[in-house]
C-alpha cells in the first residue's frame, strides 16, 4: 500500500504497542482496548459480515511504521486519514464504493491489507477514489479512521450517509417514560404527554407507577412486592401506534437486535428476560421460535448464568454463556441473525454461543422483563435503551 495524501494535514497517531506482533507498514489497524494491532489479530466472531463490522467499529487508521515479531512493547505509528493504492479483491469499482477489510480464505481472520466492495455502510472503512473499469486487484481508496474524529476531506463520499439496513433506536425516557397501554389514550393530559409512543408495560401486577425515571439515565422496572409479580417492557401492540411492531422482524430478514440492561441490587429468587419472543412469557417452552437471554438465579443446571435460549419449531435449547450474572451490573446484550438464518449471542460484545438455523419467515417481537420467583419481595432492572435493524425486502 502506497501513501500519496501529505502526512502533515492529518498528523500520524502514535498508539500504544504490546509488542510481539508483526506489523508491516499499510497495514489496516483497529484500536484494542489501550493498544492498536492489525486486522489479523482480530478475534474471530463467526462470520466474515460480523468481522467486518467489529473491524470497522473499532478501525483506527493504517500503519506507517515496522514492527518485528521479536519487537519489546512501546509504540506504534498509524494514519488517521490516508489516501493511496491498496490490494482489493478482484472486481470492478465506481468512485465512491464503499470498502470494508476482507477476510482471509481461513475463514477465521482478516486480512491486513486486502479490501472488498461492500453495501453496507456498517462494514466500510473507507471508499473508492478512482473508478476501475476493469477487473483488478489494486485501487486508489480513502480511509478514515472511525476512532479519531478528523474533518472529512471534500468531495468525497461520508461515513454516515443513509444506511442500508432499516433500522431503529429507542433511548428510555428519551420520549417519556412507558406504561400500561391505555396510558396513551388516556383523557388526562397529564398522562397522555408523558407516556412512551413506542413501548409500554406488561405483565402481573404491573403498574405504570413502577416503571420510573433513573435519573442517571433510562428507566427502571421494579416488582410490585408479592412472588411471580412481573414488568415487562415490550413494544405498543396497537395497530399503527409503533414502528417497532408495525415493520416484521423476521428470522429470514438478517434481523439484528440488541439492549441494554442494568441488574438490581438482588438477584435472588429471580427471573430476568430479554430478545426476540412470539409472547412476552420468560418461559421456555410457551413459544415454538424465539432467541433470547434468561437469568433465573436458581435454575435446575445453569443457575446464576445468563443463559441463551433458542427455540425451532418446537424445539427447544439452553445453552450457557458463560457469562455470571452479578449485582448492579449493566449488560450489553445483541442477537444478530445472519443470511443463513443462524442467530449468535453477544454479551458486552462477546460471542457467547451461536444456534442451528433458525426457523425461516418467523417474525419475532422484542421483549424485556423481570420476575420475583420464589419469594414476596421487589426486583428491579434498569433499562437504558435497544435497536433493531433489519435487511430491505
Amino acid at each position: 500500500m502506497g501513501a500519496k495524501y501529505p502526512a502533515s494535514v492529518f498528523p500520524d497517531i502514535q498508539y500504544v504497542y504490546d509488542g510481539s506482533i508483526a506489523i508491516d507498514v499499510g497495514d489496516l489497524m483497529y484500536h484494542d482496548a489501550n493498544d492498536a494491532k492489525p486486522a489479523s489479530s482480530q478475534a474471530d466472531q463467526g462470520t466474515e459480515v460480523e468481522n467486518q463490522r467489529l473491524f470497522a467499529r473499532r478501525f483506527c487508521g493504517v500503519a506507517t511504521e515496522r514492527h518485528l515479531v521479536a519487537d519489546a512493547a512501546g509504540t506504534v505509528t498509524v494514519a488517521p486519514l490516508w489516501i493511496g493504492d491498496v490490494t482489493c479483491v478482484s472486481d470492478t469499482y465506481e468512485e465512491g464504493d464503499l470498502l470494508a477489510v476482507d477476510e482471509a480464505s481461513s475463514g477465521t481472520a482478516l486480512e491486513d491489507q486486502t479490501v472488498v466492495k461492500t453495501e453496507n455502510v456498517d462494514l466500510a472503512i473507507g471508499w473508492v477514489t478512482k473508478r476501475v473499469a476493469t477487473a483488478a486487484t489494486t485501487l486508489e481508496a480513502c480511509f478514515v479512521s472511525r476512532t479519531t474524529p478528523i474533518a472529512p476531506l471534500p468531495n468525497v463520499r461520508k461515513m454516515d450517509d443513509l444506511p442500508y439496513r432499516y433500522g431503529l433506536t429507542w433511548v428510555a425516557g428519551q420520549r417519556g417514560k412507558p406504561g400500561l397501554n391505555a396510558d396513551i389514550l388516556n383523557a388526562a393530559e397529564s398522562t397522555r404527554m408523558i407516556t412512551d409512543p413506542d413501548f409500554e408495560i406488561l405483565g402481573t401486577n404491573g403498574t405504570s407507577a413502577l416503571c420510573t425515571a433513573n435519573a442517571e439515565g433510562g428507566i427502571t422496572l421494579t416488582t410490585a412486592g408479592a412472588d411471580a409479580d412481573q414488568m415487562i417492557l415490550l413494544p405498543h401492540l396497537d395497530t399503527g401506534q409503533s414502528p417497532w411492531t408495525q415493520t416484521t422482524w423476521g428470522t429470514d430478514q438478517e434481523t439484528e437486535w440488541e439492549c441494554r440492561i442494568k441488574t438490581g441490587a438482588s438477584i435472588t429468587n429471580c427471573i430476568i428476560w430479554a430478545g426476540l419472543k412470539l409472547t412476552n412469557t420468560h418461559v421456555v417452552a410457551t413459544d415454538a421460535d424465539q432467541v433470547f437471554f434468561r437469568f433465573e438465579d436458581d435454575h435446575a443446571t445453569l443457575p446464576l448464568l445468563w443463559v441463551c435460549v433458542n427455540s425451532i419449531a418446537g424445539v427447544d435449547v439452553e445453552t450457557t454463556s458463560g457469562v455470571t450474572a452479578l449485582v448492579s451490573t449493566e449488560y450489553h446484550l445483541q442477537i444478530k441473525i445472519d443470511a443463513s438464518r443462524i442467530a449468535r449471542f453477544y454479551i458486552n460484545g462477546a460471542l457467547v454461543a451461536t444456534t442451528a438455523a433458525l426457523t425461516t419467515a418467523i417474525d419475532l417481537i422484542p421483549y424485556v422483563g423481570v420476575q420475583a420467583d420464589g419469594a414476596a419481595a421487589a426486583k428491579a432492572i434498569g433499562v437504558r435503551g435497544a435497536k433493531i435493524s433489519r435487511k430491505p425486502a
